[in-house]
């Protein structure tokens, strides 16, 4: 078992997914989220503010469409992961090709998310120096 310790910032315009996610990710997996934003103007100002780990960003997320978004984001810190969230699961194949690290659809079941972050901690922490 490994610790990891990620910065989370979550962008989704609905309140009450955000409040799930966060709530989620601190009770299933320990985490603590640093922002959250509902826009993506404010989203790529809060990711270079925050320098977060992980975002997870509603495909839906008013404003710049969303593969602008991930575009601009991995310019701005091409280290963090990106996973996508959508009620719709026919957009993966798009988020993908658009460089997110990962899709979920917002009906999947807990455990899926589960497997899907523990994943991307595993390799956030892997490509981290280790202190001697």
């Amino acid at each position: 078992m490994y610790t990891v310790v990620m910065k989370i910032l979550l962008a989704d315009d609905h309140a009450d997914v955000r409040w799930a996610l966060r709530t989620f990710l601190r009770e299933r997996l320990g985490l603590t989220v640093v922002g959250e934003v509902e826009h993506s103007d404010t989203l790529l100002v809060e990711a270079l503010t925050l320098q977060p780990d992980l975002i997870v960003l509603d495909w839906e997320l008013p404003g710049r469409p969303a593969g602008e978004i991930v575009d601009a984001l991995h310019r701005q810190q091409d280290s963090c992961k990106i996973v996508v969230l959508s009620h719709h699961p026919e957009l993966q194949q798009a988020a993908l090709q658009a460089g997110a690290d990962a899709f979920v659809c917002k009906t999947a079941p807990p455990q899926y998310v589960l497997a899907v972050l523990s994943e991307l901690g595993a390799r956030q922490a892997s490509s981290r120096p280790h202190a001697g």
